[in-house]
């Protein structure tokens, strides 16, 4: 039988809220796996209790060596955080205290990477005792990229017959970059539920019959070259190419397995669609490069999950699609009131269109997703001016439609009593085309504008997140760049593969990458990102925290703004 070891990827912290939650991915593989007769491992350390032991075991000689415990360390920048992540503390002031924060990040860093080294070799000997036949990684961004290919490359070295496969969301962005300059051996992008299992099964064969790796590899390419295993990303005669892709129907997919961990949060995401309903697509978007196009699932099949992750006692839950509409909502929440489920829930959603027109019917609607448990959602206005949202966002929708959206929202929280969070995302500084007749100030202040009638109709927004243009992959950004003004290196997507950044903390605080926009550099657009985010602390707005955030605050009994700032 072959055996699969499943390993989510980490550098030993958490990135986000949502980072300990159920992992819907891993349970799916695991699932597609066991239903076909695989055994499957799975070694998940995005968990409370590991990540608790992590940060505060110490190294050998840690205290001698690099001059703080654990513990000091922890109680250092903890204590130094509120005034280097305060928008509110004055530039002149912040030098000193960034100058501290930095030297004690890099100490920081040097523990945690030798931290991680350790415990990959030791994740490296469970693989040799286990005799591992594939290990499937679910490849993070940053540093956790970085950690991905350090563990492919002490399993070649270890136990040079066991094959890595990374999957996740770095190849389902990055696709062909994920096999650059490793030792990866295969990666799979879009899904892997069928992919995986094809893998498995060949490769248990050709082990059975006594065939080496290298043998079983050029069988499996053999195979994708004729377009026999889908989503696969492999080498063939020194290119790295790509197989087509190849969905299932939502439908279709295994009832997840989770992994049982005490130290797992206890908030499930669930699949109500995958990517976006907006099939052009906006031009800051890559979700069809992400997910493969847009995919419903029936609601008999969501709700299936959903009644199955209640008996396993959770009850909050994340809706995964990129853009769940009113519409949509409104039909799972009418079958969640039906069935008398009592449950919470977060999702991300997108302005919806007429949305003056359509306003008590939008409020209809989120009424009716409130009353059966919609406790906070996000959407992205990314600008507040229409010439900008048409040819820069190419959104589809007009100001209109995302300030009527948003007080649709919060009236209907009104109406039913029930508190619900609403964040709105803005990007900070955006590309101006040649021909444009805005400017990044004007920008800032219709942004400002415009939140500021939403809070004089008494709708005032939870959270506001602000991020740097930038051209991500699959993006028109990227392809289009010299037309919306990016200047980026040949290596830009080698770069971003491994760039590292949290979305909860001021950008001034991310490390530089060598991308202009218009003529300023990184540096400078993060200046600029930052400077909107201090208007807006100012302002009295909770600032980069999302809709996952929220949900977990207010589960937690967080109240008000700072409940949501003290929660991070």
């Amino acid at each position: 039988m072959t055996k699969v070891l499943l390993w989510n990827s980490t550098l030993g912290k958490v990135y986000s809220t949502s980072d300990g939650f159920l992992d819907n991915g891993l349970a799916l593989l695991k699932a597609a796996c066991e239903n076909n007769g695989i055994q499957v491992l799975v070694e998940d350390p995005a968990d409370i209790d590991f990540l608790d032991s992590f940060v505060k075991t110490d190294l050998p000689d840690q205290k001698s060596r690099f001059g703080y415990t654990s513990k000091e360390l922890s109680l250092l920048l903890n204590n130094l955080a509120p005034d280097v992540f305060t928008p509110i503390i004055p530039d002149s002031e912040k030098v000193e205290l960034k100058k501290k924060w930095d030297n004690l990040q890099e100490i920081l860093s040097a523990v945690t990477e030798e931290k991680m080294e350790r415990y990959l070799d030791e994740l490296v000997e469970w693989v040799v005792q286990e005799k591992i036949d594939i290990v499937g990684i679910k490849a993070w961004l940053g540093k956790r990229f970085v950690c991905t290919e350090r563990l492919a490359e002490k399993i070649t070295k270890a136990c040079p017959e066991t094959f890595v496969v990374a999957g996740g969301p770095q190849a389902n962005n990055f696709h062909e970059e994920v096999l650059v300059g490793n030792k990866i051996d295969l990666a799979v992008y879009l899904e892997g539920e069928k992919t995986l299992v094809q893998l498995a099964e060949l490769i248990g064969r050709g082990k059975e019959a006594g065939q080496e790796k290298s043998v079983i590899m050029e069988m499996i390419v053999e195979e994708a070259r004729k377009g026999e295993i889908c989503n696969l990303i492999y080498r063939d005669n020194g290119q790295i190419r790509k197989s087509g892709k190849g969905l299932l129907p939502m439908s279709a997919k295994p009832m997840p397995k989770y992994d049982s961990s005490p130290g797992k949060v206890n908030i499930a995401v669930v699949e109500d669609e995958l990517g976006c309903y907006y099939r052009k697509g906006c031009a800051l978007c890559g979700h069809d490069n992400a997910m493969g196009g847009y995919r419903t699932q029936k609601i008999d099949h969501l709700m299936e999950q959903i009644r199955e992750l209640i008996c396993h006692d959770v009850g909050l839950f994340r809706f995964s699609s990129s853009a769940t509409s009113s519409a949509k909502g409104a039909k799972i929440a009418r079958r969640i009131l039906e069935e008398g489920i009592n449950l919470e829930f977060s999702m991300f959603t997108r302005a919806e269109n007429n949305a003056k027109a359509r306003y008590w019917k939008l409020i209809e609607r989120y009424e009716t997703m409130i009353e059966a448990g919609l406790r906070a959602i996000f959407l992205g206005v990314e600008a507040a001016n229409q010439e900008i949202l048409n040819n820069v966002m190419e959104k589809g929708n007009s100001v209109d439609d995302m300030f009527y959206t948003v007080l649709a929202l919060k009236e209907s929280a009104k109406k039913k009593r029930r508190h619900v969070d609403v964040g709105v995302s803005f990007i900070y500084p955006v590309p101006l085309l040649p021909d444009s007749t805005v400017t990044q100030e004007e920008l800032l202040e219709d942004n400002m504008d415009f939140l500021r009638r939403l809070e004089e109709r008494g709708c005032k927004a939870d959270s506001v997140l602000i991020t740097p243009a930038c051209p991500l992959p699959g993006t028109r950004w990227l392809t289009e760049k010299d037309k919306f003004g990016f200047e980026v290196p040949d290596d830009f997507l080698q770069v971003w593969l491994r760039y590292n950044y949290e979305l909860a903390k001021d950008p001034k605080t991310w490390p530089d990458v060598p991308i202009g926009l218009n003529g300023k550099s990184w540096e400078e657009m993060v200046d600029s990102t930052s400077a909107m985010g201090k208007r807006l602390f100012e302002a009295g707005y909770a600032i980069n925290l999302t809709d996952e955030h929220c949900l977990s605050a207010r589960a937690s009994g967080m109240l008000g703004k700072w409940g949501l700032v003290d929660f991070y």
